[in-house]
């Protein structure tokens, strides 16, 4: 589900317009990659969590850029998790407290709404229901923050607004 999203914020920032093919090609051009190196980071990571939460979370934090790296630069395996491992570091701050701020929200929203379907209907398939559409609204959500993040570290974003304020200034003259 991230690398259709991913793909889908590049284009818009790029080309100001979304079409279908390019998040198929994206989605399948690096889907065995990613999920491949997810399992390697998801193992890290556990390792990470068992020595004690706060490694496991600095790792999470670190390596979080892994999808969007490739997707947006499309670089190999070794410039993927050193562009990765930069752009965690460099947005270590910011990267952890949107995390935090999520999952805050995430449990506040799936308690208040769990705790309202099962006062009122006292069925579990409700319940269920409410945290498939609260979390359907809060990922993607995040994964344009976090891509829009990306984009602006990379200095991509930088250069299109760059290069449609020389637009306009040529308009003028």
């Amino acid at each position: 589900m991230i690398l259709p999203i991913i793909s889908i914020v590049v284009q818009d920032t790029r080309h100001e317009n979304v079409k279908i093919g390019p998040i198929y090609g994206d989605f399948f051009k690096n889907a065995f990659f990613i999920y491949m190196l997810s399992i390697l980071f998801a193992i890290v990571t556990t390792l990470g969590f068992l020595l004690f939460i706060i490694p496991g979370i600095f790792l999470l934090v670190l390596f979080m850029g892994i999808p969007f790296v490739k997707v947006i630069d499309n670089d190999p395996f070794e410039v993927v998790i050193k562009q990765a491992y930069l752009f965690g570091k460099q947005n270590f701050m910011l990267l952890s407290s949107l995390l935090i701020t999520f999952a805050i929200v995430d449990f506040v929203f799936t308690y208040l709404f769990s705790f309202i379907a099962i006062v009122f209907t006292e069925q579990m398939a409700i319940v269920n229901w409410t945290l498939l559409l609260i979390n359907m609204f809060l990922l993607p959500l995040y994964i344009i923050t976090v891509t829009k993040i990306y984009l602006s570290w990379n200095g991509e974003a930088d250069s299109i607004k760059e290069a449609d304020y020389i637009q306009q200034l040529a308009k003028y003259h």
